[in-house]
């Protein structure tokens, strides 16, 4: 869409410019701009991510959560197993019930970390949710594609 400026209209008038324009009572860290520092990454101070209470450290729960996605993604399955077995008909492997206890057995530690906050748990709960869908659609493409390792 074209705007044309009509005579007397400032940019800030505009609506492609005033878009453009940082929203009142923002700053520049919240907007994704970050100027420059002199100091070094390792000197700058982070500014909290909290919670109304103050007490919550959304950005230590996140990379708590994704800690822990990451040390547990992708599930892991005996592709050679479920070539020759029906997902949901047989009985998973013991590494594969050996890799969900550990992994529920994270889960507890991280949510104990952060006082079983319902945050933190839903937060869990979501990924290891995902890595459900996950381990299961691993078991059915091992069923259905031959493996090529």
């Amino acid at each position: 869409m074209i705007e044309i400026k009509r005579k007397g209209q400032t940019a800030a008038q505009m609506p492609a410019e005033r878009a453009q324009m940082p929203a009142e009572g923002l700053d520049a860290q919240a907007m994704g701009i970050h100027a420059p520092s002199e100091e070094t990454a390792l000197k700058r101070e982070i500014r909290p991510f909290t919670g109304i209470d103050e007490k919550r450290d959304y950005r230590a729960m996140y990379r708590a959560a994704f800690e822990y996605h990451d040390r547990h993604s992708p599930p892991r399955i005996d592709r050679e197993y479920w070539q020759t077995h029906t997902p949901g008909e047989a009985d998973p492997l013991q590494v594969d019930l050996d890799y969900w206890d550990k992994a529920a057995q994270d889960i507890c530690e991280v949510s104990n970390r952060f006082g079983n906050d319902k945050f933190m748990m839903d937060l869990l709960a979501a990924i290891y949710d995902e890595l459900g869908r996950e381990y299961e659609a691993a078991r059915r493409q091992a069923a259905e594609q031959p493996f090529n390792g």
